[in-house]
């Protein structure tokens, strides 16, 4: 059996009374069996808040999450990354810092948003060589869009990643 802070989502060691990264106490941990479901030693305990709910109870009358084998949102994040997945982050990432984009959308077989995204790094490059160098507004303008552009697609293959998406369902 693991332990799973409620507080900050780590693992507690079976031997320890208390979180070593934030200090919450273990009795206030969420306890999962080795399959990944959640157990409460309470009978109807909510595995998300800890609210004592009646007897068969499907939801927590106190947060309103489902109550039972649901896992929380903390311990689905506490897995090991696979290679495609640190393959893809980093090439969304360390490209992506240069002007190209779309490379971890490609790893994630997510072809028409990685071309959607190249396309906008063969744009952003065109724009910028023939007619935002001259302007120091205009490369204020160039470089702020590009850095949102940086920031969703980093965002979108990190949501990928932790969380799935159509045909990349992940569990715990």
């Amino acid at each position: 059996m693991k332990y799973f802070c409620r507080e900050c989502g780590h693992e507690i060691p079976e031997s320890e009374d208390f979180c070593y990264n934030c200090g919450a106490l273990k009795k206030t941990a969420i306890a999962v069996d080795d399959s990944g479901s959640v157990v409460s030693e309470k009978n109807g305990a909510c595995p998300y808040c800890g609210f004592e709910n009646r007897d068969g109870a499907v939801y927590c009358a106190s947060c309103g999450k489902p109550v039972g084998s649901a896992v929380p949102p903390q311990i689905a994040l506490q897995r090991k990354l696979t290679l495609r997945e640190k393959l893809a982050i980093g090439f969304s990432v360390v490209p992506g810092v240069m002007g190209v984009f779309g490379l971890g959308h490609i790893v994630m077989k997510k072809y028409s948003r990685a071309l959607l995204y190249l396309v906008i790094s063969i744009v952003w490059l065109y724009l910028y060589v023939f007619y935002v160098r001259s302007n120091e507004f205009s490369f204020f303008l160039w470089m702020l869009f590009e850095f949102f552009v940086f920031f969703r697609q980093c965002m979108e293959v990190i949501g990928l990643v932790y969380f799935g998406g159509p045909g990349n369902e992940r569990g715990p």
